[in-house]
């Protein structure tokens, strides 16, 4: 059974699952969901805790005789897996084995990555989402930031200011455990209830993380603050202008690509399925970033897409040291044309 993670206090109030699967790229959601699995089966009885690490070379042997012996002193035993590979085909019989064949005095918590599609067609996994739950845990993006900062606030029945609440989301974007430190840190120094901006400005520190797909992401939505704040984290951050450049002149090809293609009365959502398996790229991130990619392709026509890849390679040129030039500069003239920024923002007005 598949479960929000938002969901799962209320779900633990009631009963306890013999199977929890929690996997997703947001270590502190993951960790805390893990917690109150912990936490909850403590209450019940489960009072012995197992841990296993199935990393390279496990002996899945290890793992299928603990969870068919009975525990020396006669307990309830929370049995815990941390996934960090493929079960591969003896792992996915040891998980099969005991999701056909549960016991009312163990529980198995599974703790990993983010599950793709092809991970949860396994019949291991099918059969341990029968028998217990499973809660995805998706990252927190931009848009939903602000909204996870007042909840968390409010469960400990806090309030803040809306000016306060936009520097702070600004200042922790990308780095949720950044966001949940400083959000304990101005609980405690807040004066009163209420969190304002001087609290804010005076506690927290810039602890925004980026990576180039969130820039891609920016510049493909045409959010030109955004992107001119992400790109120059990513800058101060030592991140290569190679690696910048690698994912700008990705979604140029691709806009080319699916631009072409809806010129012969194509439809997005079949094009960019089709492009994802031309592409090697994720069909369900494709479809994740169908929208933008209009937006994208509604500000450029197809012969400004093709000067933009154009500039792409005279940047490679600077950066591989056979042309003259800034690559960092021409990389953010790129980024906000490719952004739609018209007319062109004079570079005295951005900060490196």
């Amino acid at each position: 059974m598949k479960l929000a993670s938002d969901k799962l206090a209320s779900h633990l109030k009631k009963e306890l699952a013999p199977v929890y699967i929690i996997g997703g790229a947001e270590p502190l959601v993951v960790m805390e969901c893990a917690d109150q699995v912990r936490h909850s089966a403590c209450k019940a009885g489960f009072s012995e805790r197992e841990v296993f690490y199935a990393e390279s070379g496990f002996d899945w042997e290890d793992l299928a005789l603990s969870l068919s012996s009975l525990s020396l002193f006669s307990n309830k035993r929370l049995f815990e897996l941390r996934l960090n590979t493929k079960p591969g085909t003896e792992g996915a019989k040891v998980l099969e084995h005991y999701a056909n064949h549960l016991s009312s005095d163990s529980i198995l918590l599974i703790i990993t990555g983010r599950l793709d599609s092809s991970a949860t067609r396994t019949k291991w996994f099918k059969a341990l989402d029968k028998a217990g739950v499973y809660i995805p845990i998706w990252p927190v993006e931009a848009a939903s930031l602000t909204e996870w900062i007042v909840k968390r606030l409010q469960a400990s029945h806090f309030n803040i200011a809306p000016d306060a609440l936009a520097v702070l989301a600004e200042r922790v974007e990308g780095n949720l455990l950044a966001a949940a430190q400083e959000i304990e840190k101005l609980k405690l120094l807040a004066a009163g209830k209420t969190i304002d901006l001087d609290a804010v400005g005076n506690s927290v520190s810039d602890s925004a993380r980026y990576d180039v797909f969130d820039l891609s992401n920016s510049i493909l939505k045409g959010d030109i603050p955004s992107c001119i704040r992400i790109f120059n984290g990513l800058k101060a951050e030592g991140i290569e202008a190679s690696v910048v450049l690698w994912a700008i002149a990705r979604d140029l090809r691709l806009l080319n690509r699916v631009g072409r293609a809806m010129a012969g009365k194509g439809r997005l959502e079949k094009v960019l399925e089709d492009m994802a398996h031309s592409m090697n790229m994720s069909p369900f991130l494709m479809k994740k970033r169908r929208r933008s990619i209009g937006q994208a392709l509604h500000r450029h026509s197809e012969k400004s897409i093709r000067q933009m890849m154009v500039e792409a390679g005279e940047i490679d040129e600077i950066v591989k040291g056979v042309r003259n030039g800034d690559s960092w500069h021409s990389l953010m003239n790129l980024v906000l044309q490719l952004a739609g920024a018209r007319p062109p923002i004079a570079l005295s007005s951005v900060s490196f």
